[in-house]
């Protein structure tokens, strides 16, 4: 029980931060920790641990876009071996704030959705009063004050949890307050970050059933920018074929509102009265100010060579500057990826912006070419937080290999990463696209999702 109670606690402790980056101080009475210690099976000692991790809460970050706010905040997760050394992880949680300039903000933090009313107006400033219900019997009701300032961007100024814990009939609420520095200026934040993904979406494959599970897993982890493989659009070729014009891209578009994205066809085939398309999009939260694309090279007397191939390219206006966003998919020949890993580091370098690659290079690169990244400038950024974990992405039903990349040029950091996608619900399905053995689940795609929180280095 005192385990689970903590885990609800510190689950919320990843809901809010500021456009501003501030140190925030929280404050809990010896009172408030000697009453949740003695009323519930929570030891003391457990407490302090808990209050160390509130204290930890420090690298707040956050941006306002036109009609929302991002709320992140970095807290310290559990402890990894990064050269010999034991480091503590940190962990990233994310919240979105809706204005539709009516009278109500829309909040989503994770799959959890609420409309509140704007209450309380006072000098630019807004309350909004949330609920949220735990697992168990625990509820935990925030306060968020929402400022602006002068050129009309918004801030997360004041944020108070109040947590509650049914014990026998009586209902706790210690209260924990977080508040910004008494001279905090509105302004633009100091330590921005950008959130990216490389989803594979298995094309076609059972996608009417998986959507909803590609849509639960984006509004769970909140992406900026995201490099989607295996794209596909379907086109009727004759005229008195009775299926529908299909489009994944603007499929995607629905589940994403408001993103901007670009996709590119890399290959056309004729199967089954329909026109395929497959290829490559980017999807960003931000603005992509330019596109681009590499057409890669083919070897005709390769047989596992047959893929027409491409690396396509966004300019992305991002809180940390400007970024080209690349994604590509290798080939399923091993002569063919050396050959044009060597075109897409090529074409990537040729631009002076920092750089992130994503995709499914079909290599476990870090064991055939480990060198690639460091030669040509690129951090692999799993073994930049992970030096030792597989980090395995492919397949979701039987993980055996790392397939699926994110890397960054060198004049980016990198604070996080996670591997997504994991989720699944049950299915009768029958097997299909190369998984012979569904095991009676289904997942939103055959591979998993790398995902990395970014920042500039210093």
């Amino acid at each position: 029980m005192a385990r689970m109670h903590l885990w609800v606690l510190f689950g919320m402790l990843g809901l809010l931060t500021t456009t501003d980056s501030r140190l925030i101080s929280s404050r809990i009475s010896q009172e408030q920790i000697k009453l949740f210690s003695n009323k519930t099976d929570v030891s003391k000692s457990l407490m302090r641990f808990a209050l160390k991790r509130v204290r930890a809460l420090r690298d707040l970050s956050g941006v306002s876009l036109e009609k929302e706010i991002l709320v992140d905040v970095k807290y310290h997760g559990g402890e990894s071996i990064r050269h010999g050394v034991k480091e503590t992880v940190p962990r990233y949680q994310r919240m979105v704030v809706y204005d539709d300039e009516t009278s109500q903000y829309r909040i989503v933090r994770g799959e959890v959705e609420q409309v509140v009313r704007k209450e309380k107006v006072v000098e630019n400033s807004t309350t909004l009063s949330l609920k949220f219900e735990a697992s168990g019997s625990v509820q935990q009701d925030v306060d968020l004050v929402i400022s602006e300032d002068m050129d009309g961007k918004m801030a997360v100024s004041k944020f108070t949890l109040t947590f509650g814990i049914q014990e026998e009939g009586s209902n706790l609420k210690p209260q924990w307050e977080y508040l910004f520095d008494d001279n905090m200026v509105l302004s633009r934040k100091e330590n921005p970050i950008l959130k990216v993904m490389s989803v594979n979406i298995w094309n076609f494959n059972h996608w009417k059933e998986r959507q909803s599970l590609l849509q639960d897993t984006l509004i769970e982890t909140l992406p900026d920018i995201i490099g989607f493989q295996e794209v596909r659009s379907k086109k009727a070729c004759k005229s008195k074929c009775k299926r529908q014009n299909r489009n994944q891209a603007a499929d995607i578009a629905r589940i994403l509102p408001g993103f901007q994205y670009v996709f590119r066809g890399a290959m056309m085939f004729e199967q089954d009265e329909e026109l395929h398309q497959e290829g490559l999009a980017i999807f960003s939260r931000f603005p992509i100010l330019d596109t681009s694309y590499k057409k890669l090279s083919r070897d005709p007397s390769d047989s596992g060579d047959f893929h027409q191939r491409l690396c396509l390219r966004a300019l992305v206006s991002t809180p940390i500057g400007k970024v080209n966003f690349f994604v590509t998919h290798l080939s399923l020949s091993e002569k063919a990826r050396e050959r044009t890993m060597e075109e897409v580091a090529e074409y990537v370098n040729s631009f002076p912006e920092p750089s992130v690659i994503v995709g499914d290079f079909n290599s476990v690169i870090h064991k055939e070419l480990p060198d690639w990244p460091q030669y040509h400038g690129f951090q692999d950024v799993w073994k930049e937080i992970y030096p030792s974990a597989e980090g395995l992405t492919f397949s979701s039903w039987l993980p055996r290999s790392r397939i699926d990349y994110i890397f960054a040029s060198k004049q980016l950091k990198t604070l996080e990463v996670t591997i997504e996608g994991k989720d699944s619900k049950p299915s009768d399905l029958p097997p299909i696209g190369g998984v012979y053995n569904m095991k009676g689940v289904l997942f939103p795609s055959d591979h998993m999702f790398p995902c990395a929180t970014l920042t500039r280095s210093t």
